[in-house]
């Protein structure tokens, strides 16, 4: 191998590891049909329900069936075992099927809210009626981060409940990159390749 062909060879490789990425949720699509390594509040795993899962054949769900004039809330938690920096995450994302229902005046209102870690929150309330996909803004996660909890509430807005009040989680991901090759490192191909 020439210096010239070894050269290009070597950052061929260092630009493929920095273009990798590694998913550090387990179980995001709860495909192994229970919970673990997620804890979680109300949310069960399951196959079946409206509407089923969004992907394979799996997804975690809450709900109940009666007068109960109380919100239903519900979360799942995973811990990293492992702080990450902001920088090092390339996407964060989930699914959530929202309580799907409205009576008139009476609608149902789903509502999330994700922490990556203490310091990261974001909330939304999603349409509802079909799967929903949530993408957290990478430039929002500014402090590094060890778990991931999505909390789901789901309630009317007015004085009567409603029946089966539900929603669903799925396809939960956080993708994290290397940071790539610094100048140092070119600095040291360099060197190999004189």
């Amino acid at each position: 191998m020439n210096k010239i062909t070894g050269y290009f060879v070597a950052l061929l490789v260092c630009a493929g590891a920095a273009a990798a990425s590694e998913e550090i949720v387990q179980n995001g699509g709860f495909e192994t049909g229970a919970l673990p390594p997620w804890t979680a509040y109300n949310f069960k795993v399951g196959s079946g329900g409206s509407p089923g899962p969004h992907s394979g054949t799996y997804a975690a769900g809450m709900g109940y069936y009666g007068y109960i004039y109380e919100p239903l809330t519900g979360y799942t938690r995973q811990d990293f075992g492992k702080t990450y920096s902001p920088a090092e995450v390339k996407s964060a994302d989930f699914w959530i099927w929202p309580d799907p229902r409205s009576y008139g005046n009476r609608a149902v209102v789903t509502s999330y809210e994700v922490k990556l870690g203490a310091n990261n929150t974001f909330g939304g309330s999603p349409p509802g009626g079909h799967w929903y996909h949530v993408v957290l803004p990478t430039s929002g996660i500014q402090y590094p981060f060890d778990y991931i909890n999505i909390s789901v509430t789901v309630y009317i807005t007015a004085e009567l409940p409603p029946y089966n009040m539900q929603a669903g989680l799925d396809d939960i991901s956080v993708l994290i990159s290397p940071s790539g090759v610094s100048p140092a490192s070119f600095g040291r191909i360099k060197t190999l390749f004189r």
